[in-house]
Protein backbone atom coordinates (compact mmCIF):
# COMPACT_ATOMS: atom_id res chain seq x y z
CA UNK A 1 0.00 0.00 0.00
CA UNK A 2 1.36 3.59 -0.95
CA UNK A 3 1.31 5.93 1.62
CA UNK A 4 0.21 9.59 1.32
CA UNK A 5 2.54 12.77 1.31
CA UNK A 6 1.48 13.84 4.19
CA UNK A 7 1.79 10.34 5.91
CA UNK A 8 5.48 10.23 4.55
CA UNK A 9 6.08 13.68 5.94
CA UNK A 10 4.81 13.17 9.22
CA UNK A 11 6.73 9.98 9.68
CA UNK A 12 9.89 11.62 8.83
CA UNK A 13 9.23 14.52 11.54
CA UNK A 14 8.00 12.13 14.33
CA UNK A 15 10.97 9.99 13.76
CA UNK A 16 13.30 12.75 14.04
CA UNK A 17 11.43 14.06 17.03
CA UNK A 18 12.24 10.42 18.87
CA UNK A 19 15.32 10.74 17.67
CA UNK A 20 16.04 13.76 19.51
CA UNK A 21 14.39 12.77 22.78
CA UNK A 22 16.86 9.62 23.12
CA UNK A 23 19.73 11.96 22.60
CA UNK A 24 18.59 14.05 24.89
CA UNK A 25 18.34 10.84 27.29
CA UNK A 26 21.84 10.06 26.84
CA UNK A 27 22.96 13.15 28.71
CA UNK A 28 19.45 13.82 31.15
CA UNK A 29 18.49 10.54 32.58
CA UNK A 30 14.37 9.46 32.20
CA UNK A 31 14.06 10.03 35.70
CA UNK A 32 10.95 12.23 37.76
CA UNK A 33 13.66 14.16 39.38
CA UNK A 34 14.81 15.54 35.96
CA UNK A 35 11.44 16.91 34.48
CA UNK A 36 12.60 20.37 34.84
CA UNK A 37 15.30 19.92 33.32
CA UNK A 38 16.26 22.70 30.28
CA UNK A 39 19.00 23.17 27.59
CA UNK A 40 19.74 24.30 24.50
CA UNK A 41 18.86 20.54 23.28
CA UNK A 42 15.45 20.71 24.39
CA UNK A 43 14.28 23.77 23.44
CA UNK A 44 15.44 23.00 19.74
CA UNK A 45 13.55 19.69 19.71
CA UNK A 46 10.51 21.37 22.09
CA UNK A 47 10.47 24.09 19.11
CA UNK A 48 10.51 21.76 16.25
CA UNK A 49 8.16 19.37 17.89
CA UNK A 50 5.81 22.50 18.95
CA UNK A 51 5.83 23.44 15.41
CA UNK A 52 5.34 19.64 13.82
CA UNK A 53 2.12 20.14 16.07
CA UNK A 54 0.89 23.36 14.83
CA UNK A 55 1.30 22.37 10.74
CA UNK A 56 -0.07 18.54 11.50
CA UNK A 57 -3.34 20.44 13.58
CA UNK A 58 -3.94 22.92 10.39
CA UNK A 59 -3.38 20.05 8.14
CA UNK A 60 -6.03 17.92 10.13
CA UNK A 61 -8.23 20.62 10.39
CA UNK A 62 -8.42 22.40 7.38
CA UNK A 63 -9.72 18.86 5.84
CA UNK A 64 -13.10 19.26 8.12
CA UNK A 65 -15.75 21.44 8.13
CA UNK A 66 -14.95 22.49 12.03
CA UNK A 67 -13.65 25.70 11.03
CA UNK A 68 -14.03 28.52 8.32
CA UNK A 69 -10.88 30.14 9.16
CA UNK A 70 -8.09 30.13 6.45
CA UNK A 71 -5.67 27.65 7.80
CA UNK A 72 -2.53 30.38 8.23
CA UNK A 73 -5.27 32.05 10.81
CA UNK A 74 -5.74 28.78 12.86
CA UNK A 75 -4.88 29.22 16.44
CA UNK A 76 -4.92 26.98 19.22
CA UNK A 77 -8.82 27.63 20.04
CA UNK A 78 -9.30 25.65 16.37
CA UNK A 79 -7.21 22.78 17.13
CA UNK A 80 -8.92 21.95 19.74
CA UNK A 81 -12.35 22.07 17.71
CA UNK A 82 -10.34 18.58 16.08
CA UNK A 83 -9.21 17.54 19.38
CA UNK A 84 -12.88 17.42 20.48
CA UNK A 85 -14.28 16.74 17.48
CA UNK A 86 -12.02 13.09 17.49
CA UNK A 87 -12.39 12.70 20.95
CA UNK A 88 -9.16 12.78 21.73
CA UNK A 89 -9.32 15.50 25.08
CA UNK A 90 -8.22 12.00 27.50
CA UNK A 91 -6.02 10.18 25.33
CA UNK A 92 -2.25 10.33 26.29
CA UNK A 93 0.73 8.39 26.48
CA UNK A 94 2.94 6.23 28.55
CA UNK A 95 6.66 6.56 27.77
CA UNK A 96 8.65 3.76 28.03
CA UNK A 97 12.22 4.86 28.49
CA UNK A 98 11.64 5.55 31.95
CA UNK A 99 13.83 5.08 34.81
CA UNK A 100 11.75 6.67 37.36
CA UNK A 101 9.77 5.14 40.58
CA UNK A 102 6.56 6.23 38.62
CA UNK A 103 5.28 5.67 35.08
CA UNK A 104 5.94 8.74 32.61
CA UNK A 105 2.14 9.18 31.44
CA UNK A 106 1.36 12.30 29.66
CA UNK A 107 -2.33 13.30 28.84
CA UNK A 108 -1.79 16.65 26.40
CA UNK A 109 -4.93 17.75 25.43
CA UNK A 110 -6.38 16.85 29.36
CA UNK A 111 -6.54 20.74 30.26
CA UNK A 112 -9.12 21.65 27.87
CA UNK A 113 -11.68 19.63 30.06
CA UNK A 114 -11.61 22.36 32.09
CA UNK A 115 -11.73 25.35 29.94
CA UNK A 116 -8.33 25.32 30.28
CA UNK A 117 -5.40 26.16 27.49
CA UNK A 118 -2.45 23.82 26.95
CA UNK A 119 0.36 24.72 29.32
CA UNK A 120 3.04 22.92 27.50
CA UNK A 121 1.91 24.94 24.22
CA UNK A 122 1.66 28.04 26.36
CA UNK A 123 5.33 27.32 27.14
CA UNK A 124 5.64 26.66 23.56
CA UNK A 125 4.39 30.34 22.86
CA UNK A 126 6.35 31.91 25.58
CA UNK A 127 9.59 30.19 24.43
CA UNK A 128 9.58 31.17 21.03
CA UNK A 129 8.98 34.51 21.36
CA UNK A 130 11.33 35.38 24.23
CA UNK A 131 13.56 32.51 24.78
CA UNK A 132 16.06 34.36 26.86
CA UNK A 133 13.42 35.24 29.66
CA UNK A 134 11.45 32.00 29.41
CA UNK A 135 13.83 29.48 28.60
CA UNK A 136 13.31 27.45 31.81
CA UNK A 137 9.59 26.40 30.21
CA UNK A 138 11.64 24.25 27.36
CA UNK A 139 12.25 21.82 29.74
CA UNK A 140 12.19 17.59 29.30
CA UNK A 141 8.46 17.46 30.63
CA UNK A 142 7.00 19.72 28.12
CA UNK A 143 8.85 18.46 25.78
CA UNK A 144 7.23 14.63 26.07
CA UNK A 145 4.11 16.05 26.37
CA UNK A 146 4.74 17.52 22.80
CA UNK A 147 5.88 14.72 21.43
CA UNK A 148 2.63 13.07 23.12
CA UNK A 149 0.11 15.22 21.65
CA UNK A 150 2.00 14.66 17.65
CA UNK A 151 2.30 11.34 18.55
CA UNK A 152 -1.40 10.97 19.59
CA UNK A 153 -2.82 13.50 16.69
CA UNK A 154 -0.46 11.03 14.49
CA UNK A 155 -2.09 8.09 15.55
CA UNK A 156 -5.09 8.96 15.16
CA UNK A 157 -5.11 10.35 11.60
CA UNK A 158 -2.97 7.16 10.49
CA UNK A 159 -3.57 4.39 12.79
CA UNK A 160 -0.87 2.66 11.78
CA UNK A 161 3.10 2.37 11.98
CA UNK A 162 4.40 5.80 12.10
CA UNK A 163 7.52 4.75 13.33
CA UNK A 164 11.43 4.53 11.55
CA UNK A 165 11.88 0.65 11.24
CA UNK A 166 15.30 1.25 11.92
CA UNK A 167 14.16 2.42 15.62
CA UNK A 168 15.30 -0.75 18.18
CA UNK A 169 12.60 0.36 21.38
CA UNK A 170 9.28 -1.41 21.44
CA UNK A 171 6.37 1.05 21.56
CA UNK A 172 2.69 -0.43 21.96
CA UNK A 173 -0.38 1.47 21.90
CA UNK A 174 -2.90 0.83 24.07
CA UNK A 175 -6.58 1.63 24.74
CA UNK A 176 -8.92 0.41 27.56
CA UNK A 177 -5.58 -2.26 27.96
CA UNK A 178 -5.85 -3.35 24.18
CA UNK A 179 -3.14 -3.68 21.99
CA UNK A 180 -3.31 -1.88 18.69
CA UNK A 181 -0.53 -1.58 17.29
CA UNK A 182 3.14 -1.68 17.72
CA UNK A 183 5.68 1.64 17.32
CA UNK A 184 8.92 2.81 19.28
CA UNK A 185 8.66 4.79 22.36
CA UNK A 186 5.36 5.69 23.62
CA UNK A 187 2.10 4.04 24.29
CA UNK A 188 -1.65 5.27 24.02
CA UNK A 189 -3.91 5.25 27.20
CA UNK A 190 -7.03 6.13 27.43
CA UNK A 191 -8.08 8.84 30.22
CA UNK A 192 -9.44 7.52 33.77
Amino acid sequence: MKRAPDQTRFSISFNNRVKELKDIFNSVSPHENNLHTFSENIFSSFHLTCTNFENLSKYLLSRTNLSRKLPKNYVLKDYKKYIVHKNLLNVGTRLFYWEGKKEMKSYPFKEFNNGETLSWFTSYNKVKHNYKEYIEEANLENLITAISALYILGWNRYQQKIINPLANTRFVAVEKDETLTEGSMFSLLDYH
